[in-house]
């Protein structure tokens, strides 16, 4: 559910750390909470002693990517911050307006060539194998 991650939450499993961050995009809060939220994320982003693996960027696929998105992507990009881009709630377009959303991602996002993108579906279970897998891989390391 959109907003309903508002602080940072750790989770530690076996061979890996996963750090849950507050979105920035369509929660319906209060711009003071999205700011905190910013706050947030940059801090812990901007913070050298941290040792980040991979960044998974949550958009949603059926729109275009939002400013916010965009800012993080270069932000990632600037700082060489490893991630892969995860189109969310790809069920959710029939097959003509997946491909045409596929196409203006290219445009839309800058490198969108160099980067890993994976369409998912949390209802479907579609990309669900490749972000285990790369986690897997992670996890090895």
């Amino acid at each position: 559910m959109p907003g309903k991650t508002v602080t940072i939450n750790f989770f530690d499993f076996e061979n890996i750390y996963i750090v849950d961050l507050p979105g920035y995009g369509y929660a319906k809060v209060s711009k003071s909470e999205k700011n905190r939220w910013a706050g947030l994320i940059e801090g812990y982003l901007n913070d050298k002693s941290r040792r980040l693996d991979l960044i998974f960027q949550l958009i949603d696929m059926r729109h275009a990517p939002s400013n916010d998105d965009l800012m993080m992507i270069d932000f990632m990009v600037e700082n060489e911050l490893p991630f892969v881009v995860v189109l969310t709630k790809a069920d959710k377009l029939k097959p003509t307006a997946r491909k045409q959303r596929l196409e203006a991602f290219k445009s839309e996002i800058p490198y969108f060539d160099d980067i890993n993108v994976i369409p998912c579906s949390a209802q479907t279970g579609e990309g669900i194998d490749k972000i285990k897998e790369i986690i897997e891989e992670i996890s090895d390391n």
